[in-house]
């Protein structure tokens, strides 16, 4: 079977014979594997050159002036020591500088007004440059056009069955779709209606717009990578593929892909992430959507508690968090083993622990160190308090426990359920200090009584009082509390009023015989007195959903199937459970009368339905060969590693979304023998480019381009405006000394703008002027003496002593120069803002370019390294706009398939 690689290049690039529209399909035999296609050739080729013309368009802006002055200043000598180099350490040529200047000056002469060229921004960007622009701005856009790949996301989502599937598999799929569609359309109905509710809840736990839309598509585009891999037909004689049912999310983060994939899908999902943090919330994060979505909402489909979405019942996979980092050769049977069943365990090895049953969760457990007092399945409460200790770090406190080294060890060590029995062993106890509940009771009957008696309630009695003598009356019935989300079989009391007879004649009466004892009972209440005279009351039979409990009333709020509105009601364990082919042993159990459970809301329960267990297939180790590995926006490096990982291991399917360019090291690129051989380094793009958001450019709004664009012009402005600052401060030394003389400490340099800095420039970049941030500048990094002793700051002048602190403090802040620097910002901006808005322009339109290239060096390494493993008789390899560009700037996936051999 050939190997394949799916591209999407512009139609010059593609192949003749290509057959998925919009890719460029190139094949590859396994005796030519080392052969580049010609048409694939050229189109890097071509991209490289561009990439090398333009290396001084991807320069940060900030160097715009720096670049735009090169071989201009007054004195040769300094010009010499401050010569432009290349960041691979070679010189900027004449050539380039001459032709960047070109084509920033051509903006100035589109337009006479500055406002009116921000003003035709927007279809700047899009359509390219107007008809009468320099020739050389048209050449520079038709050239990134026409290396642009194509950016149009398939809306179905169903990338990997587009370009991952061979033409066999196609024409099975459509006979078997074809032959099954008939019989099935209503159960894949339902059960596409299931899956649509639990998205729902999964998309509304904790995410923006972005985030909904990414995991959207994630979810979608693995559910149909795993058909594609489980699609594999066998050899002839050769036993069938076993089923890939595990996905490995490698950089995890928050889990939102492993909580949609496993939840709605069920598939078992293992996340690997370093941040240990992340897996300590992995619990809570899981809980609250099990448990925080207990109602009868209308919106959501459900009309009736038996509607109610319950995630603790619906069909899920595995969920496994597992703090580490990935490298090279990793020891997947040590890093797996404990968080989940590995193909050499039987499923009672790692199904036993999480077998435990819904009331052993209501036990109570006490903190060690304080009075907290916690539900034992409440892991998220638990876990929260347990850290609210650590993070204390009072030795007196934390006497006999573990230290917080301690439990980061356990953490990475053990599986999420091992950790939390392991935290809760350590910090809690069963032994809570009060021992007698009716003495808890005691204590405040008289105030329970009183309120019952002004609510109007059980008569004036208290409620607890009169449970415990139904309690002690009625021996096989035992208090019980159940957890919120447990469902529960009741005999629940209720109350029926009676219907009066019609008037018949006597005969008739004498006809009917005992039936005129037995009178019509509807449903019904009925309230104040008398009510027992006009009612009657029997158990039924139901089944309900526990969605809260109040421990101080001993109340559980429940739901009915047949209900939408919550009720308070005391539950009560039976300890001989009626057994289902019986008829009568439910009238055989000896219960409290009817009335009388009916008036102190109880209800007996007859079972607690267990939970769903999740599924956990076996992962075979140490090739992983029923897994698919995945990866939204893993950070930097992180994403090669991903790359590197499918590439050793037999795992059959792989997407990556890549992220963070700007991140990137030597390990991290180049990747694939292609690039390798043509010398490519890190140090010949700028990362930071390939970061920008292409799409979304054309969707700023005017005012906010020329807000963001002045706030890079008068960064670009500052270093120069800094070298001329310390050409004065020169001279004004000289000049002031009796003598020549030297200061003993050097200028300060151009201070480095840092993150939050820009953050808060950011919020008046609106009417930001030279000026403005010259003084902001010297107020966060240049701060007077004063200002100093306040702790202000001053991390750039860490290497300057006092006296020359405080000399170039106060003249920095002299008025003079912020004088001078009001009046360079109105010359330059004048004179320089259309060619630096033409530079940011020219940024826009190459920035998909640079991340083309970083893509399709991951691309290419997959193809290459599939092509060279005995262990897969074909393979697929595809380039795939999995995004809309304008809500996530990084569209892009690639997707790998390894068929095996």
């Amino acid at each position: 079977m050939a190997h394949r690689l799916l591209l999407p290049l512009p139609s010059a690039f593609s192949p003749p014979d290509s057959d998925v529209e919009a890719y460029g399909v190139f094949g590859y035999d396994a005796h030519a594997a080392a052969e580049q296609h010609p048409r694939l050739q050229a189109y890097i080729d071509r991209l490289a050159a561009f990439l090398c013309r333009t290396r001084l368009i991807q320069y940060h802006p900030e160097n715009f002036f720096r670049i735009l002055f090169l071989h201009e200043e007054r004195e040769p000598t300094a010009n010499a020591a401050e010569r432009l180099a290349h960041l691979d350490g070679s010189a900027v040529r004449d050539e380039e500088v001459a032709y960047m200047r070109g084509l920033c000056e051509a903006f100035s002469t589109l337009v006479s007004d500055d406002n009116t060229l921000l003003g035709e921004l927007h279809s700047i960007i899009h359509d390219g440059p107007p008809a009468g622009a320099a020739a050389s701005l048209h050449e520079f856009f038709l050239e990134t056009k026409a290396l642009q790949l194509n950016r149009q996301r398939r809306l179905g989502n169903d990338a990997a069955s587009l370009t991952l599937r061979t033409a066999q598999e196609v024409s099975v799929a459509a006979t078997s779709l074809a032959s099954s569609h008939a019989g099935h359309v209503d159960a894949d109905a339902r059960e596409q209606h299931r899956r649509a509710r639990v998205m729902e809840a999964v998309l509304g736990h904790g995410m923006g717009t972005k985030k909904q839309h990414e995991v959207s598509v994630m979810r979608e585009t693995i559910v149909d990578l795993v058909k594609c891999c489980n699609s594999a037909p066998s050899d002839a004689g050769a036993p069938p593929l076993e089923p890939v049912e595990t996905v490995f999310n490698v950089g995890e983060g928050k889990g939102y892909v492993s909580r949609a994939l496993a939840l709605c899908d069920g598939l078992q999902v293992i996340g690997l992430d370093c941040n240990p943090a992340h897996k300590e919330r992995a619990v809570e994060r899981v809980e609250f959507l099990l448990q925080g979505r207990l109602r009868v909402d209308a919106a959501q489909g459900a009309s009736a508690g038996r509607e109610m979405l319950n995630l603790m019942y619906e069909p899920r996979g595995h969920m496994a968090t597992v703090a580490c980092r990935v490298g090279p050769r990793m020891n997947w049977a040590e890093v797996l083993r404990g968080h989940v069943r590995l193909s050499h365990e039987t499923p009672s090895d790692a199904a036993a622990p999480r077998t435990a049953s819904a009331v052993d969760g209501s036990a109570k457990l006490q903190c060690r160190i304080c009075p907290f007092i916690a539900r034992r399945g409440a892991a998220m409460a638990i876990m929260r308090h347990a850290r609210r200790h650590l993070d204390t770090d009072d030795a007196t406190v934390l006497a006999g426990l573990p230290s917080k080294e301690t439990v980061e060890v356990w953490n990475h060590a053990l599986s999420v359920e091992a950790f939390n029995e392991k935290v809760i062993a350590a910090f809690f106890t069963d032994e809570v200090l009060y021992t007698s509940k009716a003495a808890a009771e005691d204590t405040t009957s008289a105030k329970r009584s009183r309120v019952a008696s002004e609510k109007g309630c059980l008569s004036g009695e208290a409620p607890r009082g009169k449970l415990r003598d139904a309690l002690s009356t009625y021996e096989c019935l035992t208090n019980l509390q159940l957890p919120r989300g447990t469902r529960a079989e009741v005999l629940l009391p209720v109350q029926r009023r009676k219907q009066q007879p019609p008037v018949t004649p006597p005969q008739q009466h004498e006809e009917e015989g005992e039936e005129k004892e037995q009178p019509l009972v509807v449903e019904g209440a009925v309230e104040g007195a008398g009510a027992s005279d006009a009612a009657v009351h029997r158990y039924v039979q139901t089944s309900l959903t526990v969605v809260g409990y109040d421990h101080a009333a001993n109340r559980h709020f429940v739901i009915r199937d047949d209900g939408s509105l919550k009720e308070a009601v005391t539950l009560l364990g039976c300890c001989r459970g009626p057994q289902r082919e019986d008829g009568d042993s439910v009238e055989a159990l000896r219960l409290p009368p009817a009335a009388d459970a009916w008036e102190m809301k109880l209800a007996v329960v007859l079972r607690v339905v267990p939970p769903v267990s999740p599924r956990m297939p076996a992962v075979h180790v140490p090739d992983l060969r029923n897994v698919v590995m995945i990866g939204l926006h893993p950070c930097g490096d992180l994403g090669s590693s991903v790359c590197r990982l499918f590439a050793e291991s037999a795992s059959r399917g792989l997407l990556l979304v890549s992220c963070c360019w700007h991140a990137i090291t030597h390990d991290g690129f180049p990747l694939s023998r292609e690039l390798r051989g043509r010398g490519w380094q890190t140090e010949h793009l700028s990362l930071l480019l390939a970061t920008q958001p292409f799409d979304m450019w054309s969707t700023v709004s005017t005012g906010g381009h020329r807000a963001s664009v002045c706030a890079l012009f008068y960064r670009s402005l500052l270093k120069l405006f800094w070298r001329r600052l310390r050409e004065r401060w020169h001279r004004a030394s000289a000049a002031s000394a009796p003598a020549p003389a030297v200061p003993c400490c050097p200028f300060a340099e151009a201070p480095h703008l840092e993150p939050a800095f820009l953050r808060r420039i950011a919020k008046i970049r609106s009417t930001i002027t030279m000026e403005a941030l010259y003084v902001e500048v010297c107020r966060e990094y240049f701060p007077g003496e004063a200002a100093t002793a306040r702790g202000t700051h001053a991390t750039l002048q860490q290497h300057v002593c006092s006296s020359c602190r405080e000399a170039q403090s106060a003249f920095l802040a002299s008025d003079t120069n912020v004088a001078a620097a009001a009046e360079i910002g109105r010359e330059f901006f004048a004179a320089y803002f259309a060619p630096f808005l033409g530079m940011t322009v020219l940024r826009m339109w190459m920035c998909h370019l640079v991340e083309a290239l970083l893509l399709l060096d991951r691309a290419l390494f997959l193809s290459e390294a599939l092509r060279r493993d005995p262990r897969c008789r074909g393979s697929v390899v595809s380039l795939v706009p999995l995004f809309d560009g304008a809500v996530s700037p990084r569209m892009y996936g690639v997707l790998a398939r390894r068929i095996p051999a």
